[in-house]
């Protein structure tokens, strides 16, 4: 990856864009109250951002589901709240959750920077927060975050001023033990395997995944823990007999330090190195909170362009999905 590449500078600008994000005013009416369950949905990059609207929620005893499927589930009804988030708004999946929320009467918020989706906002009367323009989804997390943040009523302004301060030291200050140029380093030109440790760990994995994917073009796999120790282990002495170089990580927030947890990580350590794989453990951020939260996502995007770089790879084109975007565009009736 070139050092040009507009990725590393929208990587670069991310604590810069969750506070101009969170400077922007939402429409009048946009925070919903709470209703009985919270179904927040997206796909790709907008889906990670409901991911971490869910993990709000929850963590303020709220239910809560992150949802990636056209098809809502049966249980969704008035008594519920529903986010969707489509950064493009042109997303045919977040489209059919927007239809079938609808018709169901769901009360509903849109977090947006236009598309089919907006428009129909527009006429419809539903409120959207509308988003900065002209950036890969993927890159626009912080804003999609802020928006979902304002729908679901989460997020207080101390609290997000000091997790655009924790960003900028991660950034601006080398950290031992979550430094992105040697994370990157160990994963170059090896099937990267993920083993987050607890819930939150796994929805920063699967950001770590997708930016490897797609910044990277490097493949990825999430294994939670410690799930990953009653099969996936099994599997680890294939993939050497096949010969293929693999590099675990450990993600993990350090709440789950010692005791069992420390044995089963250990264990695998050990099966890890039995099979001649690399196991590395990256450095939990230790401020806590949602500063940590986003820490942790931002790191998966600034290993990515690291590793983009180490590849020689441009981190910002996506053929692969633009050619299935076409041919699923060229289907929708819409």
């Amino acid at each position: 990856m070139s050092r040009t590449d507009p990725m590393r500078e929208l990587v670069d600008a991310f604590p810069e864009m969750l506070e101009a994000a969170w400077e922007t005013k939402p429409p009048d009416g946009f925070r919903l109250p709470p209703g009985r369950f919270w179904l927040l949905g997206g796909m790709g990059g907008s889906g990670m951002a409901a991911a971490v609207g869910t993990l709000l929620l929850e963590s303020n005893r709220q239910a809560a589901v992150t949802w990636r499927y056209p098809a809502l589930p049966g249980w969704l009804d008035d008594q519920d709240r529903a986010v969707v988030v489509s950064y493009s708004g042109n997303t045919w999946e977040a489209e059919a959750m927007l239809d079938a929320a609808l018709a169901r009467s769901v009360p509903l918020r849109v977090v947006t920077c236009g598309g089919r989706i907006g428009r129909r906002c527009r006429d419809q009367g539903i409120p959207v927060f509308s988003v900065a323009q002209g950036m890969p989804p993927r890159a626009a997390l912080p804003w999609l975050v802020v928006g979902v943040l304002r729908a679901v009523g989460g997020g207080e302004d101390e609290a997000i001023r000091g997790v655009i301060a924790t960003l900028r030291g991660e950034r601006d200050r080398p950290n031992a033990g979550r430094d992105p140029v040697q994370i990157a380093a160990g994963m170059e030109e090896r099937l990267v395997v993920l083993l987050p440790v607890g819930p939150i760990m796994e929805v920063v994995a699967t950001r770590w995944r997708s930016q490897i994917l797609e910044n990277a073009k490097q493949a990825a796999l999430v294994s939670p823990l410690p799930e990953g120790c009653h099969n996936e282990v099994v599997g680890w002495q294939w993939l050497r007999d096949r010969q293929l170089p693999v590099s675990f990580f450990l993600l993990t927030d350090g709440s789950h330090a010692g005791g069992t947890w420390e044995s089963a990580v250990s264990a695998l350590e050990q099966e890890a190195a039995r099979c001649g794989h690399r196991f590395h453990r990256v450095a939990p951020h230790t401020g806590g909170g949602l500063g940590s939260l986003f820490a942790d996502l931002y790191l998966a995007d600034r290993v990515s362009v690291e590793l983009a770089a180490r590849r020689g790879v441009p981190a910002t084109p996506i053929a692969a999905i633009e050619r299935i975007r076409a041919a699923t565009q060229a289907q929708d009736p819409r």
